[in-house]
């Protein structure tokens, strides 16, 4: 039962400096991700840029009888922005299945790469078809960093700290928000052509990630599964130290890779089997309600909003500027509370609030804007009160969902199936960004203030969810994961049966322990190495391009010079009188360049799932870094929107490649102990990057004409990190085992766990692992929806499928949108997304610190709630204060001042939950013969989402207009519900073990249990 505490084991491993460095340069995936979020919102606000390419939202915003919420309601205008995650959601499935061949590491390396080249589509766009390709490419590199970067990290982190550790994905997400949102805001004032800057500076985290990916090994677990037994060992020593022993946590990988083998064929159909039932339940729901928080589409369209309420396209880019600090703030909380707390407590604390602040901000805007035709705009005490509000809900989001949507699905996945499971996770993900992206403008068009109240609802839903379904995993081992489930009062009857319960019992006597909520781990005796923690930090810098992504793009987007230059249309709805507060950004070109991304990240994630297997997961990396770099340098260069949907699918692709191998490289080569804070590292990155860019936008916002080009352009600054720190650190020994060189694995993992360490056992059951995995290794995405890993795909995909319903990646990406659309100047739009980029980083470094002490359900569970109570919070003020009269176009200040108060706080629970464990625990649930399919599932999935979420976002606000948030807060509701219920507990749970976890959960355990019988099989959990 979730909660029941068990002797887990503990291997020993600390938290060395190689584990810290990998699970970095893996979780610097995170920024390209969070840099195309927070940038993409500002751009679509940007009067250049809506000039340029969107004219008719233009003539909008300006024309008098136009309804509030409707300003940015255009359909190309949301198809620009959307259409990256239909590309990530379809990568991160490839991914998947090409991570089992290259390892984690090359998929990273691949999605920065495409995302770099994506970047450089856009900033040199001239045209819309342009913006599109762009984002496509990013949407194909957001794909395979997502489906790569959240397994590398929780393969990597020590058991202890895995979802610190993963959280830092989140970390450099919302850091790469941040970056682009402060990016947005120095743009915006740069006339003509700020937005290209803007869109070109992703090619910053993308070059980071391409670079860092270069440098990074693959992770024990995908090199051991690779067939690289002795880099698997090598690598797993060199992360856990040199003096670890490393010899129970190896042999644990090698075990549970063999069994993983004996079941591997078809790791996606044996995903839907019964004995993965609990997995798939998570795989579905996770990322489902974290894009039904509406966070998604609060940070992409956070200037939007702004606009909305009354604020100008600096003062809007400003707001999302500081949402983005706030969120940084709280990742960074959410990373030290994570290992701590746990991740339910975490999960419930930042939902609660989260709701509270919807239901504030949907009040606000109901009362006083657009209640009346002559209301356009809100007055400016309830404005600032407006992004008080969103604000404290970016906070609870920061500290709950956002960081925890990579923890949890990192982690749960059995080995066979955990890139399959963290496949689809991330490819639900991504669906729903892409589909929130594309109706939310419409939506808050339609409903508006209710919008809020909608979200708010699903907060609520997913709160008692992770309440009732997901157990904990602090501190659980990957590879004893299965014992989580087969305590948990639900889960249990689908993993356990005797030979399961005789196999746990002998764990507990011998090597392999297990925690179903709050033990201790048990540790193969690697301590926390420098090898460990530079290894980690590389690949976490993964996390660099998806938040500089994040961040930057909903400032550029908002920028007038960039919409001038490509989007006239909206920047004269922008001005238009008439235009409905929440329509002004509804323009299906604009929602096009923000969306292309996340598609081509689908599509990519799951060509990285395949290619990792055969490359690795660090050459991963470094191609996703790659392109991305590439991505970055063509939005920046952007002459059209042509070039700008180029730019962005590049940038897709480059994260697609990192978001599929960072994570599982950080999963794999960190300590059990602290796997979950070094996986959750990506999604500092993440945040760090979404930071970056806020800030960035914050000062480009002031360049005349072509600010935007200098925010886009510096997404090549993580992209360059990420592909020169990627040739500087080894594959992981999974993956280096997993490739055949089970030589360099065990140096590797002797390099990790640090000289000294005896990393034999470690070793051994990575060995085994992979072994068991090669047994089954045919057809992973097949055997992934199979009865024995049903409840590794249910995670897998829930994880992500909740992520994106938490709305927080419309808010990362829009939230100048949403500063501008509640009345916000452009520059003080972005600036608000600076503060919620830093809220955002504050609440993931919180989770990175306690993941691993909490647990991850605490997390997800408090930061669902928080995130509901904030989307309802902020649906009332909308509904209150926005566009309830046709002429009533703003917020007034202190409710839109509010709002974004409500933004940074449902941020901080997003970055203290779902943001850096969204990351954790698809990297970690998953057996090691699905482990890349899985990955890519959820990518895929994670990034489909999110082209569906910014693809319909601006329309969804349009046409929901308050009543968005409402939606995102009942998923949210939902989504804490499934995590409370179906998500067993995976803290200090080593990633080779994790079978046990489902098995002892109350229901999953039917499942497992049932697919033990049918193979015959009882793993020796034993020393060899």
């Amino acid at each position: 039962m979730a909660g029941t505490a068990e002797a887990a084991r503990d291997y020993g491993g600390g938290v060395t400096a190689v584990v810290v460095v990998n699970c970095l340069i893996a979780a610097s995936c995170g920024l390209i991700f969070g840099y195309d979020i927070g940038v993409t919102g500002g751009v679509t606000q940007m009067q250049s840029f809506l000039t340029k390419f969107f004219p008719e939202v233009v003539r909008g915003m300006h024309g008098a009888k136009r309804d509030a919420y409707c300003r940015y309601d255009n359909q190309l205008l949301t198809a620009f922005t959307s259409s990256l995650y239909i590309a990530g959601a379809l990568s991160s499935l490839v991914a998947s299945r090409v991570t089992r061949k290259v390892g984690r590491q090359a998929i990273m390396l691949t999605g920065g790469a495409l995302f770099l080249v994506g970047s450089a589509f856009n900033a040199g766009a001239v045209n819309i078809a342009m913006l599109i390709i762009g984002r496509m490419l990013l949407g194909v590199g957001v794909g395979f960093t997502t489906q790569a970067a959240p397994l590398y990290l929780a393969e990597t982190a020590p058991t202890r700290w895995r979802g610190a550790f993963t959280t830092a994905y989140h970390f450099f997400l919302v850091v790469g928000t941040l970056a682009a949102t402060v990016t947005n805001y120095f743009t915006d004032r740069i006339p003509g052509w700020g937005w290209r800057v803007s869109l070109g500076v992703a090619g910053v985290p993308a070059a980071v990630i391409v670079v860092g990916a270069l440098f990074v090994p693959d992770t024990p677990s995908s090199l051991v599964l690779r067939g690289h037994k002795e880099k698997a060992r090598a690598s797993l020593q060199r992360i856990r130290g040199a003096d670890a022993d490393v010899d129970a946590e190896f042999k644990d990988i090698v075990r549970a890779v063999d069994e993983a083998r004996r079941n591997d064929e078809g790791a996606f159909r044996r995903l839907r089997g019964e004995g993965y039932r609990h997995y798939l339940v998570m795989v579905v729901a996770i990322p489902t309600f974290f894009d039904l928080t509406g966070m998604i589409v609060i940070a992409v369209f956070a200037p939007v909003l702004f606009r909305t309420i009354g604020f100008s396209s600096q003062k809007a880019i400003l707001g999302s500027l500081i949402l983005n600090l706030v969120n940084l703030s709280c990742v960074v909380f959410s990373s030290i509370a994570i290992d701590r707390v746990g991740r339910r407590v975490l999960f419930i604390t930042g939902g609660i609030f989260m709701m509270l602040c919807q239901v504030a901000v949907s009040w606000i805007m109901a009362e006083h804007l657009g209640k009346h035709h002559a209301a356009a705009t809100m007055a400016k005490n309830y404005a600032t009160g407006l992004v008080a509000l969103m604000c404290l809900y970016t906070a609870s989001f920061g500290m709950s969902w956002g960081p925890l949507k990579w923890v949890v699905p990192s982690e749960i996945y059995p080995v066979e199936i955990r890139s399959a499971g963290q496949a689809l996770t991330m490819s639900i993900a991504l669906t729903l960004s892409f589909t929130q992206t594309q109706v939310f403008i419409s939506m808050l068009c339609a409903m508006k203030y209710a919008i809020f109240l909608f979200y708010a609802g699903w907060v609520l839903t997913m709160t008692i969810f992770i309440a009732l379904f997901l157990p904990e995993t602090k501190g659980v081992p990957l590879e004893a994961m299965r014992s989580v489930w087969a305590k948990h009062w639900y889960w249990k009857r689908f993993v356990n049966d005797p030979k399961l319960d005789a196999q746990l019992q002998q764990c507990a006597s011998s090597t392999i322990g297990f925690v179903a909520g709050g033990g201790t781990a048990q540790d193969y005796g690697g301590g926390v190495t420098f090898s460990v923690v530079v290894t980690c930090l590389m690949a976490a810098f993964c996390g660099l391009i998806f938040g500089y992504d994040t961040g930057v793009t909903g400032g550029v987007t908002q920028m007038e010079s960039f919409l001038s230059k490509f989007f006239p249309e909206v920047l004269r709805g922008m001005k238009s009188p008439r235009r409905d507060a929440y329509c002004k950004y509804d323009n299906q070109w604009l929602t096009a360049f923000t969306s292309s991304l996340f598609i081509a990240g689908t599509l990519s994630s799951l060509v990285a799932s395949r290619v990792t297997r055969a490359v690795g997961r660090q050459a991963i990396m470094f191609f996703g870094g790659v392109m991305f770099l590439t991505g970055s340098i063509i939005n920046a260069a952007a002459v059209n929107i042509a070039m700008l949907i180029i730019g962005r699918m590049l940038l897709g692709f480059g994260l697609g490649f990192t978001l599929q191998s960072a994570p599982v490289y950080l999963s794999e080569t960190a300590p059990a102990r602290w796997r979950g804070a070094f996986t959750s590292a990506y999604n500092a990155f993440v945040v760090v990057g979404i930071l970056s860019a806020t800030i960035t936008n914050y000062l480009t916002n002031r360049i005349p004409g072509w600010g935007w080009r200098v925010s886009l352009g510096l997404a090549a600054v993580p992209g360059t990190i990420i592909v020169v720190g990627s040739l500087f650190i080894p594959d992981t020994p999974s993956s280096l085992v997993l490739r055949g060189h089970p030589e360099k694995a065990r140096a590797a993992l002797q390099h990790i766990r640090g000289a000294g360490a005896d990393v034999d056992a470690e070793f051994k059951d990575i060995v085994r692992a992979v072994d068991e995995a090669r047994q089954n290794e045919a057809g992973a995405f097949r055997r992934l929806f199979s009865k024995p890993y049903r409840h590794c795909l249910a995670v897998g995909l829930g994880i992500p499928l909740f992520y994106e319903f938490t709305g927080m990646m419309g808010i990362a990406i829009f939230s100048p949108v949403l500063f501008r659309t509640v009345g916000f100047s452009s520059q003080k739009a972005i600036l608000g997304s600076v503060i919620n980029s830093m809220t955002n980083l504050a609440s993931t470094l919180l989770s990175t610190s306690v993941m691993d002490r909490t647990g991850r359900r605490p997390l997800f569970i408090v930061g669902g709630l928080g995130m509901m109570l904030c989307e309802v919070a902020i649906s009332w003020i909308f509904a209150d204060h926005l566009g309830k009269h046709q002429g009533v176009t703003v917020m007034p200040r202190s409710y839109a001042t509010g709002v974004l108060v409500l933004i940074c706080a449902c941020t901080f629970c997003f970055g203290l939950s779902w943001a850096p464990l969204r990351w954790v625990v698809p990297s970690e649930i998953y057996p090691v013969e699905v482990r890349s399919a899985g990955q890519a599932v959820s990518i895929s999935v994670a990034l489909c989402l999110s082209f569906v979420e910014l693809q319909v976002f601006i329309a969804l606000l349009c046409a929901l207009k308050y009543g968005v948030f409402l939606f995102f807060a009942g998923w949210l509701l939902t989504m804490t519900v499934f995590v409370a219920v179906f998500l067993p507990e995976t803290k200090g749970v080593p990633i080779e073990a994790m079978r046990s976890v489902w098995a002892g959960h109350c229901y999953w355990k039917r499942f497992v249990n049932d697919a033990d019988q049918k193979d015959g099989r009882v793993v020796d959990e034993g020393t060899d």
